[in-house]
């Protein structure tokens, strides 16, 4: 089996209070899930508020003093992120969990950047949360150059590539803010796609690309979180597209310029899949890439978040269908067993969760979900929906 036994914890405050009282309280559930000997964390997504840069940066460092404290030697992967809680929270935790059962679970570090890497007989796993490189300026082009050459330092030291990443989560500072380039204005989400095109087209070798999310968050920069595997011979990796839309990186230029349809300056497509299914043996694992109201390329419903949220559901739906999957990996037999794992809700407006976790948890059942608040990468997107399903059976 190529599979770690994974699940996912969602960790909020018992009650509100300042942002110290409630971080203390989000700490004190996440050392008490630390201490079970049945699981053992490998990775930690902290979300917080702030209303500055310098209150973000602030407030990071004492949570990261915090983590580290708390784990020392044995810290996992996490990463802090500047993006509103649900429910008015300061603080929000998703944590990954596995079991242990004879697995070899490795905590390292790329300077004093934790991340975990997970080993069983030839397979392995890297996680690896909060890529960043501060700059004073934030200039988007040069953090995001430099966050990737991070990851790419980082996969080189786990003998690893950018073919090996199968997830990866993108956070954009001011996401669809505008700069001057060469006297045109370009969106920032724009110039981080630039970035990531020239890194792929550089190191990748192989076809097909990771599944992603790519939102902003309200501090300067760029943050990435990474999920890069070494696949058992007998495993298959494969990329899986929606009947409903088409690829992301077949975009055309007009889709791409959104609310600068002036600018002249040629627009990189988004790199990314809308899935990745993992294969081996009897059991499969998709994991499924930020998802929105996009049909074809286009962007429905503009201006109605519910009735976004129905085609962002919908469009989930036929993505994970077994007649789609089927498509991609004829060895899946079992029509009925669709079993999410997580999801992660990103909606424009945080008063807007009220009205969309109903349909979502109608959907998907109540399993562990985070909603907080970001924007997305068009500026008529109301919300965008992540997910990861569970292993399922084959022929």
């Amino acid at each position: 089996m190529s599979f770690f036994d994974t699940s996912y914890s969602v960790i909020i405050p018992s009650r509100h209070g300042s942002f110290y009282s409630e971080w203390q309280n989000c700490l004190d559930q996440l050392n008490a899930l630390s201490i079970n000997y049945i699981t053992r964390i490998f990775k930690i997504n902290i979300f917080i508020s702030s209303i500055s840069q310098t209150e973000f940066r602030t407030r990071k460092e004492f949570i990261t003093e915090a983590i580290l404290k708390t784990f020392g030697n044995d810290c996992p992967a996490f990463g802090v992120l500047a993006i509103f809680p649900e429910e008015q929270f300061h603080a929000t935790i998703e944590a990954g969990l596995v079991k242990l059962s004879g697995e070899d679970l490795y905590f390292r570090r790329y300077n004093d950047l934790p991340y975990s890497v997970l080993v069983k007989n030839k397979y392995k796993e890297l996680w690896v949360n909060g890529i960043e490189v501060r700059s004073e300026t934030a200039d988007t082009e040069n953090v995001s150059k430099e966050a990737f050459d991070l990851m790419h330092k980082i996969l080189l030291k786990e003998d690893m590539t950018f073919d090996n990443i199968v997830r990866q989560w993108n956070y954009i500072g001011n996401i669809l803010n505008a700069g001057q380039n060469n006297n045109e204005l370009v969106q920032n989400y724009q110039v981080f796609n630039k970035v990531r095109f020239e890194y792929y087209h550089k190191y990748k070798l192989i076809p097909g690309y990771p599944a992603a999310t790519g939102v902003g968050m309200n501090y300067r920069g760029i943050m990435i979180d990474l999920y890069a595997i070494e696949p058992t011979e007998e495993m298959q990796i494969i990329s899986v597209g929606n009947p409903q839309q088409i690829n992301p990186y077949h975009y055309d230029q007009i889709v791409l310029s959104d609310s600068l349809p002036s600018c002249k300056i040629e627009k990189h497509p988004p790199l990314f899949e809308r899935a990745k299914l993992l294969a081996r043996g009897g059991i499969w694992q998709l994991l499924v890439s930020g998802t929105a109201s996009i049909i074809g390329q286009e962007t429905t419903n503009s201006g109605s978040l519910l009735e976004q949220t129905r085609t962002t559901i919908d469009n989930i739906e036929k993505l994970v269908s077994h007649g789609n999957l089927r498509l991609y990996y004829p060895q899946i037999v079992d029509k009925t067993l669709v079993s999410y794992k997580r999801i992660r809700v990103y909606v424009k407006n945080i008063s807007d969760v009220a009205m969309v976790k109903p349909l979502c948890t109608e959907y998907f059942g109540n399993i562990p979900s985070v909603y907080i608040q970001s924007h997305i990468c068009r500026t008529n997107l109301l919300i965008e929906i992540e997910a990861e399903l569970n292993s399922g059976k084959t022929d």
